[in-house]
């Protein structure tokens, strides 16, 4: 039995080592498998940097290895060249930040992910989180009870005016300010401490049920229970609840719209933002603007509806620039964003290089359209033209500005040749200041010599606009030969031309002159009365020709 018992115990073991290996290719091919996808993905991107889901995908794949230990640096790299072009979503970062707690011991390192990652969107999930991971670091002397503090209050600025969430992070808060009140209980040894630290929790009460949110009962009655055994009186922090109260029966009526539409819920935020405006608080405005840009932050109208409202009824600088580097960041692709965080910057008074490094990254964005490029152009041209010094215009600025207006004009030619420009307007916005600004008229005809050159001697509206220019910073002479030229070569709108001819002689010329710009005008109504009149003989013949064709074929079919 004892040989039989060894031959058991023998076929079990081979049956075990047979099941090992099986265990053991099954993990080198499931390994080998999730290598490739991988490889596959990483290729991908290497082509195609900005495309969004083939970044998840390859978290994703390297987050199933990452009980491998060099899986742990591929991935974070992998991360950050997707945080380098993307922002992220709270659950990208909840995994990014729980994988490197559970495989790494860097604080600071975890620290930062957590600022960046309350940086792109509102989520009281990920204040939360960092609230505890700061309490924890507590006992490591990593973190002391001012950080914490310091912390919650920053989370109740970002999320705790939030109706249906805020009062998670108001109450995290009064309970770590309970747990300390307990341990001051144990150890204080003068009855003071005791009463500061029961002093502030009370004050975070007071604080919260001042504040409409969801679940604003319970609040108070925790705190009257709570205000019994402490011997508070109730009463002296309670005189904002009514209020409170009335104001969240209020916002219930869109609160419960958004809870019965499904995400992302545009319309249902966007009346109540527009019930928030009316009612007058800056920073309930922006908590609802914060939590429809978090489900719509695709939504480049909502971002420039969001800046608007905080450039000019906030007007708080960090707040704002903020907002509009977000912006550009979710939006890349739309020159407006990028427009209006140019004249951000230049409102709060943002440096000159920290300008110009912006409008070189939005550059490299790719926008749908030449119009998008001329457009980013003028703003960051008319931010240098403002930013000059205007005590002093000299030959520096001078120069600075011809260089940037040179520069446009080549990207321009680059990326579109002619066509893109095609009304230059930037060569005639440089013409404009060279006249007006650079006292160098010569430079303004030349460059307007090369707008005419390029396909518009026949557009009236061109010529007027060089002549106007002429006229205000140039001569008389030269005005009066170009309202000449524009009778004689502008064909899209003739009277238009023969107007403003007779109306520059009536200001400015003699009668002589007058009659001479009267006979020109007459000369080319005539001229262009006989072209008409054989355009409508020729088509007349067409006419004609046409309908005895018709006739025939008739007779012939008969």
């Amino acid at each position: 039995k004892m040989d039989d018992s060894v031959d058991d115990t023998s076929a079990m073991d081979d049956e075990q080592s047979e099941s090992d290996t099986s265990d053991e290719d099954s993990d080198d091919e499931m390994t080998a498998v999730d290598e490739e996808t991988i490889a596959r993905l990483e290729d991908a991107l290497s082509s195609n940097p900005y495309h969004y889901d083939g970044h998840v995908s390859l978290i994703a794949s390297m987050r199933r290895g990452l009980e491998r230990p060099e899986m742990l640096l591929r991935i974070r790299q992998a991360r950050q060249r997707m945080r380098k072009l993307f922002p992220l979503s709270e659950q990208l970062w909840l995994q990014w930040i729980g994988d490197e707690m559970l495989n790494s011991e860097d604080k600071e390192m975890i620290k930062s992910l957590f600022e960046a990652a309350v940086s792109d969107y509102l989520s009281v999930r990920v204040w939360l989180e960092y609230c505890k991971y700061t309490i924890a670091s507590m006992a490591e002397g990593v973190a002391n009870l001012d950080d914490v503090r310091s912390l919650f209050e920053r989370a109740l600025m970002s999320c705790g005016l939030h109706v249906r969430q805020g009062s998670e992070l108001w109450d995290a808060y009064r309970e770590f300010e309970m747990t300390v009140l307990d341990s001051v209980n144990e150890v204080a040894e003068e009855h003071k401490d005791v009463e500061s630290q029961v002093g502030r929790v009370a004050q975070i009460f007071k604080r919260q049920l001042a504040v409409p949110l969801v679940g604003m009962e319970t609040t108070l009655n925790d705190f009257t229970k709570w205000a019994d055994e402490h011997n508070v009186t109730v009463s002296d922090y309670t005189q904002g609840y009514k209020k409170a109260l009335s104001a969240l029966e209020k916002c219930m009526e869109y609160e419960e719209k958004l809870k019965a539409a499904e995400s992302p819920r545009l319309e249902q935020y966007k009346e109540y933002i527009e019930f928030e405006i009316s009612s007058g608080d800056p920073a309930r405005v922006q908590c609802v603007y914060e939590r429809a840009i978090a489900e719509n932050c695709l939504q480049s109208s909502l971002w420039m509806e969001y800046t608007h409202y905080l450039d000019t009824k906030l007007k708080i600088k960090e707040v704002a620039l903020t907002a509009h580097r977000r912006a550009v960041r979710n939006c890349p692709w739309i020159s407006q964003l990028w427009n209006n965080l140019i004249r951000a910057m230049e409102r709060n008074v943002v440096d000159h290089d920290s300008v110009k490094e912006t409008l070189d990254e939005a550059l490299q964005c790719g926008f749908g359209s030449a119009n998008d490029y001329i457009s980013l152009w003028s703003a960051y041209i008319d931010f240098q033209w403002r930013r000059r010094d205007k005590l002093d215009m000299g030959e520096i600025a001078i120069s600075r500005m011809r260089e940037t207006f040179q520069k446009a004009i080549d990207h321009m030619q680059q990326l579109y040749g002619q066509r893109g420009d095609h009304n230059c307007s930037l060569k005639r916005h440089w013409a404009a200041l060279e006249a007006a600004h650079f006292d160098n008229m010569a430079k303004a005809r030349e460059l307007w010599e090369e707008v005419m050159s390029e396909g518009h001697r026949r557009e009236v509206d061109m010529w007027l606009e060089y002549a106007e220019l002429e006229r205000r910073c140039g001569s008389a002479v030269q005005t009066r030969k170009l309202l000449h030229e524009a009778v004689v070569r502008g064909s899209d709108d003739p009277q238009k031309a023969f107007d403003a001819l007779l109306k520059f002689e009536r200001e400015e010329g003699t009668l002589s002159q007058w009659e001479s710009a009267w006979e020109r005008c007459q000369a080319k109504m005539k001229q262009l009365a006989e072209q008409q009149s054989k355009a409508e003989a020729v088509q007349e013949k067409k006419e004609v020709r046409s309908k005895r064709d018709d006739e025939e074929r008739k007779k012939r079919r008969k």
